[in-house]
């Protein structure tokens, strides 16, 4: 239950909640004793259903709170409150990076001057042994003054999943920031892997956007993994051929091929601007630095114009999706060009991607809107089937009477057969928005804990992988991974 306003956790107070995230609820409290205003980080309970998150999360808490950096959010103490393990931390006035670019584009020296400093913590934290493993602008704040604070150091770590979740390879980071070893599980990554993500938040401030923003998460992290990113001049004129190759280079696939430190980079780039002459970057560039990830859309033959309904329902549901990576319909399906080949899109995919792009508000809305639908469809249906019915057995009635004579009661095949129709519209309904719904997700979930049993008692093989994992991801409407689910798919496999 979410802490409230006058709760104490120890010896603080809390003042109010200032927001929540896949992991942790974040509040703001006082410690009344010492006079001071701190965040507390309470771990959510889903994170408890691993057995070993406790002893994680203390020897994990133990490490970050040894972190001690001008630019690192300090950890203060950690302890539980009703079983929940939390965080406390110095509590920063003022904003994160990623809402200040949201406002505006930084000029090219308030970027280097804040750069700067979150290299000099990020490469600190890795000479203590310690990765951030979640290293993007909503992880950056600037207080009043403008310097600006790492957060959330460890927090990833103390997060993550153990044996008993559906997957040992259970993925952590955020879809537009995570490097390409990481979105694919991989066990031993290196301070290579937040070096990646911090030369991501430099390409996005430089040029204008991430170089990786799909539709969906699992097409975003995919192309983390496979697709070479954009060119910076191609999205942002103005970026020279020396700036754009230190920042492809920030950015490379091979982490040995990245630079070794993050003070390395800036110190990079700074040269690179000197050399080029480049000392101001255009305040608009958010604007003219647009999508290049996307394959075109096939361009049909004018003597065959290819329908494409799929796009009219995905616009006319308010999705935020791109209808150009969107393929033709195939007998009744949609096709996705991608480097494994054509895949298929069922319609219950095609549901998902049109949500994806909602805000929770949308997709209620939609949700109702279609419920209603289905209700007064099933209500006409019903009582088309009752007048229709009572007609025939009136007239079949009223036949007999005038012939003296009990006549073949011919009604009842359509009594029976329509029944069966209607008996079926019913039950379609009930299992889409009724106690069926409700009894399915039962099922669903008792699956989920039973294979959570078998991977904590070791009951499962541990196979060898030789494919990589496909990751369904729902996020919040900043596109921030809320919660994640792993459904490990072999891509050599068509999906049918």
């Amino acid at each position: 239950m979410p802490l409230q306003p006058n709760d104490t956790v120890g010896a603080y107070q809390i003042e109010k909640q200032l927001g929540t995230g896949g992991m942790a609820t974040v509040y703001k409290a006082h410690h009344i004793k010492l006079d001071r205003y701190v965040a507390i980080k309470v771990m959510h309970p889903q994170l408890l259903q691993d057995e070993n998150f406790h002893a994680r999360f203390e020897r994990e808490a133990r490490i970050v709170a040894k972190l001690e950096h001008p630019n690192i959010v300090p950890v203060y103490d950690y302890s539980e409150i009703n079983g929940q393990p939390y965080l406390v931390m110095k509590y920063v006035e003022g904003q994160t990076l990623k809402q200040i670019i949201k406002q505006r584009a930084l000029s090219l020296d308030e970027i280097l001057v804040i750069m700067e400093r979150v290299a000099s913590a990020v490469d600190y934290a890795h000479q203590q042994g310690v990765l951030h493993r979640d290293l993007k602008p909503s992880n950056i704040i600037l207080d009043d003054s403008a310097t600006p604070y790492v957060a959330d150091f460890g927090l990833a770590r103390i997060a993550q999943m153990g044996e008993s979740t559906m997957s040992a390879d259970t993925m952590l980071g955020t879809p537009q920031y995570i490097s390409p070893e990481q979105a694919r599980g991989d066990k031993n990554i290196d301070r290579h892997t937040d070096l990646y993500s911090f030369g991501i938040v430099l390409y996005e401030l430089i040029v204008g956007r991430v170089p990786f923003s799909a539709d969906t998460a699992f097409a975003t992290i995919h192309d983390q993994i496979y697709t070479q990113p954009p060119s910076p001049r191609s999205l942002n004129p103005e970026i020279t051929p020396e700036v754009e190759a230190v920042l492809l280079k920030a950015i490379a696939k091979d982490p040995q091929a990245r630079y070794a430190t993050a003070k390395a980079m800036v110190n990079a780039l700074q040269e690179a601007l000197k050399r080029s002459g480049l000392e101001k970057l255009d305040p608009a560039r958010a604007q003219i630095a647009v999508p290049t990830s996307f394959s075109p859309p096939p361009v049909p033959s004018p003597s065959s114009p290819i329908p494409n309904p799929m796009w009219d329902a995905m616009r006319q549901a308010g999705a935020n999706v791109n209808p150009e990576r969107m393929m033709p319909r195939i007998g009744g399906r949609w096709v996705q060009d991608g480097p494994e080949g054509p895949g298929f899109y069922t319609e219950e995919e095609i549901e998902e991607t049109i949500d994806a792009g909602l805000t929770d508000e949308q997709r209620i809305r939609r949700f109702v809107k279609k419920r209603m639908e289905e209700r007064m469809g099933l209500w006409i249906h019903g009582s088309a089937y009752l007048m229709v019915n009572l007609l025939m057995w009136m007239i079949w009635l009223a036949t007999s009477i005038s012939d003296g004579d009990v006549n073949f009661p011919w009604p009842l095949f359509v009594t029976l057969g329509w029944g069966i129709g209607m008996f079926a519209h019913f039950f379609e309904y009930y299992n889409k928005y009724g106690g069926g719904r409700d009894r399915q997700e039962a099922m669903v979930q008792d699956e989920i804990a039973k294979e959570r049993e078998r991977r904590s008692q070791n009951k499962l093989k541990n196979e060898d992988r030789t494919y990589d994992p496909a990751m369904r991801i729902r996020l919040n409407d900043d596109g921030e991974m809320t919660e994640t689910f792993i459904e490990e798919l072999d891509p050599k496999r068509k999906r049918q």
